[in-house]
């Protein structure tokens, strides 16, 4: 809120805009001076979305980012293609002129939202392991790994969602907790599906995240009957420890104020798991 409230701040007439995308907000409203303001932001993905003119004419906007940056862009007939991220901005355009805005490639429904999770442990003071199909990247307690039912430590913290029935997908989301300053989450991991016919398939295996809290990953249109998430583990200084980002201090690695031990309770994170099928 703190992030994009500056975004929005001083103007009238604010209202939301659809973005079309999973994960990206978009606010719309006249400043002072009767410029139209638009503010993207996304929730800590890195994607992109169409933003273009209504009235089908080309536009002459300027982009400001939250430091107060400028640069001029223009927005053509049918639309330009806008990075988005975290970090809001704003794109100022003359006055009477409005945006719209679309998805880069449309989204088909979310063929994991609401189904059961498996989960290979969890900690009493986390979320629940349903939080994960909530549909939402927007979890403020995400699911935490634990210790077993004995005690010991989790040796392959995992978590797997059933589709239901065979669903063809395109795109696939997985989202974990915000990297603050002492909080752990995401780095290394990989996500498989299950085929119609059986078997696990490895479709991606994202690496050293930490700048981006969601993670949308592209996949050729396959069928499937499951989504699997995996944490492997590595080590440091000569200790098996899971392969996540330990805080936001150092950017990722073990800090002083975190012992150096062979854990699973508390560090894996995910927030959501989401897959699309392909649009139409």
């Amino acid at each position: 809120m703190a992030a994009t409230a500056v975004a929005t701040a001083g103007l009238d007439d604010v209202a939301a805009v659809g973005t079309g995308t999973p994960g990206v907000h978009a606010m719309q409203g006249r400043a002072d001076d009767g410029t139209t303001v638009l503010a993207l932001w996304s929730e800590e993905l890195s994607t992109s979305v169409v933003v273009a003119p209504r009235g089908g004419r080309e536009v002459e906007v300027t982009r400001r980012d939250v430091y107060g940056a400028e640069q001029d862009l223009t927005l053509a007939a049918r639309g330009t293609e806008v990075p988005v991220t975290g970090s809001p901005v704003q794109l100022r355009v003359p006055a009477g002129a409005r945006l719209q805005v679309r998805a880069t490639e449309p989204f088909g429904e979310d063929v994991l939202a609401g189904r059961p999770v498996t989960v290979s442990s969890t900690h009493p003071d986390a979320g629940e392991a349903a939080t994960i199909t909530s549909g939402t990247f927007d979890v403020r307690e995400p699911w935490r790994s634990g210790r077993l039912a004995d005690g010991s430590v989790d040796p392959a913290p995992t978590v797997e969602i059933e589709t239901g029935g065979p669903v063809t997908v395109d795109r696939i989301a997985v989202a974990t907790a915000g990297i603050r300053c002492c909080t752990a989450g995401l780095r290394d991991y990989t996500v498989a599906v299950r085929a119609a016919a059986g078997g696990w398939r490895t479709v991606a295996a994202p690496s050293d995240q930490l700048w981006d809290r969601v993670a949308l990953l592209e996949v050729d249109p396959l069928e499937i009957t499951a989504v699997r998430v995996s944490v492997p583990w590595t080590e440091i200084r000569g200790t098996r420890v899971l392969d996540v980002n330990y805080s936001g201090v150092l950017g990722g690695p073990p800090t002083p104020f975190m012992p150096l031990v062979t854990e699973s309770d508390w560090l894996v994170a995910v927030s959501a798991v989401r897959a699309w099928e392909p649009a139409g």
